[in-house]
C-alpha cells in the first residue's frame, strides 16, 4: 500500500502490448508481472505468480543468461511452442532428467536438419525424432520480451535457477550417505549447499551513476573512472577493490564492443551505457555482461539480429523502467 507496484508506467507499457501486438502473442518475462500482463495486455505469459513452480522458469533463465543469440532464440522457440514437453517426452522414453536436459540444450541451438541427424543417433524410430523436433523447432507464435529494472537488478535468481546441476542432484539422491550429510534446511550451510549446486552466484554491482566529468574522463560512484577515448578503466574502491577490471563492454557504431585489458588484476568486467545524456556503469561477471539480459536491457538490443525494440517507458524518477522487444521469427527461421 505504501509502495504501489502497478502504476501509470506499467499501465502504459501493457496498453501498448495490447494495442500493438497480435492477440496470439506470448510475452516472455519473469513471473511477477504475469497477472498484470494477462489482465491489462490480455496476452499469454511464460509463467506468473500462480505457476512459479513450473519448469519453464529453468528455460527462461537460460534464455536470459545465454551468450549466443541463436541459442537463446532456440530455447525461446521451444519454450513458446511446447513449454517443457520435449524434456518430458525424453523422460517418458527412458532418459533421466539430466540427460534429457542436455539433449534438449544441444538440439535447440541447431537448425532442424542438423538436429534431426543428431536425434537419429538417439532414436531408431524416425517418428520419435520428428515428434521431438516438432516440440523444439516448430514455428512459434508472435513473441515479445519484456524487461523491467527490478527484474534486471535482482538477476541473482537467474543463475540460481538457470545453472542448476541436475546431474549432481541425481547422484546425491542415489547415495544414502550423501543424503544423510545434506545440511539442515534454513541453516547457512544449507544455503551454501544449494548455491554450490548452481555453481555460485554471478557478481553484479547494480547501476553506478555518473558523478562528474572532466573532459572525456567520467567519474562514477565508488571511485570508478573511465576514459571515453581509450576506455581505460581504473577502480579504487573499498567495496570492489583497486586496480583494472578484466574488460569493458561499450557501444560503438551500433555494435557492442568488448575491450580486454592486458593490465587487469580484477576478475570482473565493466558495462558502460548511457541514458538521458549521462553515463552509467556496472561491474559484473563477464558471463553476465555477455548475456541476453544485459545486451537487451543496457544496450537496447544493438548488435543483435533478431530483436526489434517495441517501446521503452519510465517514470520521472527512473524507479520504474520497462523495455519491450519483438522477436523477429521471420528472419530467424525463414
Amino acid at each position: 500500500m505504501l509502495n504501489p507496484i502497478y502504476n501509470s508506467t506499467w499501465d502504459k507499457a501493457l496498453t501498448t502490448l495490447r494495442e500493438k501486438t497480435p492477440e496470439n502473442s506470448i510475452i516472455n518475462t519473469w513471473w511477477p508481472p504475469g497477472h498484470f500482463i494477462k489482465t491489462t495486455a490480455k496476452r499469454r505469459v511464460t509463467f506468473d505468480g500462480a505457476t512459479i513452480n513450473v519448469p519453464q522458469a529453468y528455460w527462461l533463465a537460460n534464455f536470459f543468461l545465454s551468450q549466443d543469440e541463436n541459442e537463446a532464440l532456440g530455447i525461446l522457440r521451444m519454450l513458446n511452442n511446447s513449454g517443457n514437453e520435449a524434456v518430458e517426452y525424453l523422460e517418458d522414453s527412458g532418459f533421466n532428467l539430466s540427460t534429457s536436459v542436455n539433449i534438449i540444450k544441444d538440439v535447440v541451438k541447431r537448425k532442424r536438419p542438423e538436429s534431426k541427424e543428431l536425434l537419429k543417433k538417439i532414436f531408431k524410430n524416425i517418428y520419435q525424432v520428428e515428434h521431438l523436433l516438432d516440440l523444439t523447432h516448430r514455428s512459434a507464435d508472435p513473441s515479445y520480451i519484456l524487461l523491467y529494472n527490478e527484474f534486471v537488478d535482482n538477476n541473482i535468481q537467474l543463475s540460481f535457477i538457470g545453472h542448476w546441476d541436475f546431474k549432481k542432484i541425481e547422484e546425491i539422491n542415489s547415495d544414502p550417505e550423501r543424503l544423510k550429510n545434506i545440511p539442515k534446511p534454513n541453516s547457512r550451510e544449507y544455503i551454501d549447499f544449494l548455491w554450490d549446486l548452481a555453481g555460485g552466484s554471478l557478481k553484479y554491482s547494480g547501476l553506478l551513476t555518473q558523478i562528474s566529468r572532466d573532459a572525456n574522463t567520467i567519474l562514477f560512484q565508488d571511485n570508478i573512472k573511465i576514459d571515453l577515448d581509450t576506455m581505460k578503466t581504473l577502480i579504487s574502491s573499498k567495496k570492489y577493490g583497486t586496480g583494472v577490471p578484466y574488460s569493458i563492454f561499450y557501444l560503438h557504431e551500433g555494435k557492442v564492443i568488448e575491450k580486454i585489458s592486458q593490465a587487469s588484476n580484477l576478475p570482473y568486467s565493466v558495462v558502460l551505457s548511457a541514458s538521458n545524456g549521462r553515463y552509467n556503469c556496472l561491474l559484473l561477471d563477464r558471463a553476465l555482461a555477455k548475456s541476453m539480459l544485459v545486451q537487451l536491457y543496457f544496450f537496447n538490443s544493438k548488435g543483435l539480429k533478431y530483436f526489434e525494440p517495441l517501446e521503452e517507458v519510465s517514470d520521472l524518477t527512473g524507479r520504474t523502467v520497462i523495455k519491450t522487444y519483438k522477436v523477429n521469427w521471420e528472419s530467424f527461421q525463414p
